[in-house]
């Protein structure tokens, strides 16, 4: 419908004025958001900042559960297990009196008696606490503390006198009143103030055993040593005032008036000892309380973080905090994983320097950690696959927001991101032949005396290891509980710890004598069939060497020399090594480098690449003459690893090729839900280099070690009756002590090498005699097991 002219004009003002209606209250709404947001951060813009200072957001770290250890068939061999432990939140808003609850709580938990200390660190500790402890002192204590504060008081110089202090004097004084000083050394004061300790102490005092700049002042001053210290005038001014501050609260109370808290804070000052006059249970009950008060106060730790009052408590422990928790504000009891180790059969320990064991930072390490995000009180690998593998163990920590003040005190937290657990290990080993392998080892040894031993099964073709003992050993489990685990290994516990598989290093005697053959053969010093003539030794020099064989073993040639282990011809290939070096234009002492050449290609005084921390290349002997170089051909001149002879005797078994040795042979992702695990990286064999000798002359010394076995072999005895052909070689290695050690060397079968073996007994006498039998047992564990493909 169309609209006429007058009465379009007739609508247009009512659209007009609802048009101008609406624009208004926009206007309107405009003006007031304006003056809302000019009110807002005008007027009340400071109180709203104050009140946002009030509360700001902390991240804190939630851990992570780490990883499993499971053996080749997935049995579990290191688990997480529940632990109970007792922390304290503070509660600005409840003003918790902390040092009643820690008076309450401290009845009810369990400590250890090293954990106390004399009535001077009792005392300390409360003064440091700031807390009440009873003082009795008696009359002559109190009178003896007067006099022996009085004194220190005197040897002060006045505050007029301190002004005209030399340096060396203003930084004696500034320590001796606890001002915090500081000296920057240079590099020739550092030679100095060493050789002025040097002289001062008669002990060597080397520049590089780590004292930094303020360490070395406190030890010259505490050694009284009037060094020629240069300070700057504003330093001097700084360290003036600060000494006069100190000393100035020192004389605010004369001492013949002080009280006896008073007396007890001085003489804590002077570094004096008291005496409390506290009866037993009096002083047990106050350790007791401070020890708690102190977990409580977590000097250093932020007020919002919880504090951890004492892990791993006891059943008992927990019962009886449950019982009065409503007593204990801020206290509660919180589940948290601890490592759980597998038992063998009978309770013992198994493969305990193959798991390690995990513990709280080092010192040391703080920074290195603190840069892959670890939080202060997180335990990690320190030993063992533990520590080699932290990586995959130890999974990505979660994320809780939590809300605090501007006293940093908690308000509310809030679960950001939840944690994932670490990766999972799936060792090479089955933990049956592993638990077999350390009986075996063990009762062999204590049966006769014996100190120390090592055993490792590897596979040649794989380098997968398959067991790993050493004796003596320590229980993993005990570790966790430091009372128990000090009581069972006394104090000395390094030599139970120590993995000397990987970083003991032994003269391996006449197991080297394959390989002195190969070098031989590869140096064209000999041929196979070549025979020298043993009479029962040999001169090097003016001097006659001796086979064990004293009346000789006639005419041998490579493979008997094995069989037989004959001196006498591994004397003649070192000579004629040293003759060849002449012959080239050389001296003897540059052959020591064919030796060393010859030696790495094997694996021997270098690095396996062994995955456990810490693994030691042996030692290389210094001297080179050429009594030196003959010995060496009878393993008597350089110290290897056990884990180097095993990948020694694995490369002449599978023909050639070091193959690097591995404990864990597959990661899996780390998941609560087995369904949903799934493998991540599966280790294969890693060839290291494949030998510089020809395949014939590595035959030359298989079928020589094949011999060992045999009638007239050395380790004759020890395999006769075998079911199948095992290549060996026995090792007994003079030490200068009172017992040689007791080594052998070999993989069976022959034909088909599927298992390498090595056998270590520090001062068990004859290789053949000590360590043959024990290898033969576990050869024979090994075939009940699993048997063998001939």
């Amino acid at each position: 419908m169309q609209i006429e002219p007058e009465q379009q004009r007739k609508k247009d003002p009512e659209l007009s004025l609802r048009i101008n209606i609406m624009f208004l209250a926009v206007f309107i709404c405009f003006v007031v958001v304006i003056l809302r947001l000019a009110y807002v951060q005008v007027v009340q813009g400071e109180l709203f900042v104050q009140e946002l200072e009030k509360y700001s957001l902390k991240e804190l770290p939630i851990p992570a559960p780490r990883g499993h250890i499971l053996d080749r068939n997935g049995v579990v061999l290191v688990d997480n297990k529940p632990v109970f432990t007792v922390k304290f939140m503070d509660k600005p808003e409840e003003k918790i009196n902390k040092e009643k609850v820690a008076e309450d709580l401290a009845t009810l938990l369990n400590w250890k008696q090293e954990e106390r200390g004399d009535d001077k660190k009792l005392a300390d500790l409360g003064i440091q606490l700031q807390a009440g402890f009873p003082i009795l002192l008696s009359h002559e204590e109190r009178q003896g503390l007067r006099t022996r504060i009085q004194i220190k008081l005197d040897a002060l110089p006045s505050r007029e006198r301190i002004n005209q202090l030399q340096p060396v004097d203003l930084l004696r004084i500034a320590k001796e009143v606890h001002v915090p000083i500081k000296y920057a050394f240079t590099d020739l004061e550092r030679i100095q103030a060493f050789e002025m300790l040097k002289k001062k102490t008669g002990k060597p005092f080397p520049q590089d055993q780590g004292l930094n700049d303020r360490a070395l002042l406190i030890e010259l001053i505490t050694q009284q040593i009037s060094f020629p210290y240069k300070l700057e005038k504003k330093q001097s001014e700084d360290l003036i005032s600060k000494i006069k501050s100190s000393i100035t609260t020192l004389y605010e109370t004369p001492v013949a008036k002080q009280s006896d808290r008073q007396l007890i804070e001085n003489a804590r000052f002077f570094f004096l000892d008291v005496k409390l006059g506290l009866s037993v249970i009096q002083r047990e009950r106050t350790w007791r309380k401070l020890l708690v008060l102190e977990r409580m106060v977590g000097v250093g730790v932020p007020a919002f973080m919880p504090r951890q009052v004492k892990r791993n408590i006891t059943a008992a422990e927990d019962a009886r905090i449950e019982e009065r928790l409503i007593e204990l504000p801020g206290v509660y009891v919180e589940v948290e994983p601890l490592r759980k180790v597998k038992k063998d059969d009978e309770g013992g320990p198994l493969a305990t320097h193959i798991l390690g064991y995990i513990n709280s930072i080092d010192p040391r390490f703080v920074k290195e950690y603190k840069a892959k995000q670890y939080a202060d009180n997180e335990l990690v690998g320190v030993a063992g696959l533990e520590k080699y593998y932290e990586s995959q163990l130890r999974g990505k920590s979660g994320a809780m927001a939590v809300q605090v003040n501007r006293n940093s005190e908690f308000v509310n937290e809030t679960i950001k991101r939840v944690a994932e657990p670490g990766n999972d290990l799936v060792l090479s080993l089955d933990w049956r032949f592993q638990d077999k392998v350390e009986e075996i080892l063990h009762k062999s040894l204590s049966q006769k005396n014996m100190k120390v031993g090592h055993a490792i099964v590897m596979v040649p073709s794989t380098g997968e290891i398959l067991a790993l003992a050493n004796y003596p050993d320590y229980d993993l489990n005990l570790y966790y509980d430091r009372e128990t685990f000090s009581k069972v290994y006394a104090t000395d516990i390094w030599p139970f710890e120590d993995n000397k598989i990987i970083r003991g290093a032994y003269a391996p005697g006449s197991t080297v004598k394959p390989l002195s053959v190969m070098l031989a053969l590869q140096e064209g010093l000999v041929t196979p069939a070549e025979t020298i003539f043993d009479r029962g030794g040999i001169y090097v020099g003016n001097r006659f060497k001796n086979n064990w064989l004293r009346s000789g073993h006639g005419a041998v040639d490579a493979r008997r020399a094995l069989q037989v282990s004959n001196n006498t011809y591994m004397y003649e290939m070192g000579l004629r090594l040293a003759r060849k070096g002449n012959r080239e234009g050389k001296h003897y002492s540059e052959q020591f480098a064919v030796l060393d050449y010859y030696n790495s290609q094997f694996g021997l005084g270098v690095k396996t690449g062994i995955d456990l921390p810490g693994e030691k290349p042996g030692y290389r002997a210094k001297d080179k003459y050429l009594g030196n170089l003959v010995d060496a051909f009878i393993g008597q001149y350089n110290n290897f690893t056990p884990i180097q002879l095993c990948q020694y005797v694995s490369t002449i078994a599978n023909g050639g090729y070091r193959i690097k040795p591995h404990l864990v042979k597959e990661i899996r992702k780390g998941t609560s839900n087995p369904a949903e695990q799934k493998t991540l990286t599966k280790v294969e064999p890693y060839v290291l280099n494949k030998v510089d000798i020809d395949p014939e002359w590595i035959k030359v010394a298989q079928e020589g070690m094949a011999k060992v076995t045999k009638p007239n072999g050395t380790a004759y005895r020890n395999f006769k009756d075998f079911p199948f052909p095992v290549a060996a070689k026995t090792g007994t290695a003079q030490t200068g002590g009172d017992a040689d050690n007791a080594l052998i060397v070999g993989y069976a079968p022959v034909k088909n090498p599927q298992m390498a073996f090595v056998v270590v007994v520090p001062g068990g006498g004859h290789g053949a005699d000590m360590s043959g039998p024990i290898a033969k047992q576990i050869l024979e564990e090994y075939v009940k097991m699993y048997g063998i493909e001939q």
